[in-house]
């Protein structure tokens, strides 16, 4: 199974939302979940079904629940937008390849991106024309 992007991971903000309510609405933390399964085993084509699936049900989720377990979904579906969004602003002549978040002297993350320095590595296919050159840049952020 391949690995869903942190940000879209949004497990976390399900559990969270998930103590802050009763069993009512158990079923759609699962279907959430089951979802976000598909959603790493799906291709690139897929994926965008998928998350019009998990964003209409975190929906459906947040307008039944309030106070905490409310606001915990709402962070969800903003994880997913800020994804989406930041795909469409994305040239189309692009594709990512492999990522990967690395602290630094620690190994790869574990669904829980790290805190303090780290490094963020990205490669990229360029599907269009040639380019002039190459360019490889290494960001490094304190989260």
């Amino acid at each position: 199974m391949s690995s869903v992007p942190a940000i879209i991971d949004i497990r976390d903000d399900l559990e969270r939302a998930r103590q802050h309510t009763d069993e009512e609405v158990a079923d759609e933390f699962e279907t959430v979940r089951d979802r976000l399964d598909a959603f790493a085993d799906r291709d690139l084509a897929d994926r965008e079904g998928v998350l019009d699936e998990i964003d209409n049900e975190l929906l459906r989720m947040e307008e039944l629940l309030d106070d905490e377990a409310g606001r915990a979904v709402r962070s969800a579906r903003n994880r997913i937008h800020v994804f989406r969004d930041s795909l469409s602003g994305t040239d189309e002549d692009f594709a990512v390849v492999d990522y990967g978040v690395h602290q630094h002297e620690e190994p790869e993350y574990e669904g829980v991106l790290p805190v303090g320095q780290a490094t963020l590595s990205v490669t990229v296919a360029n599907t269009g024309d040639d380019a002039a050159y190459n360019a490889v840049s290494v960001v490094e952020a304190n989260t």
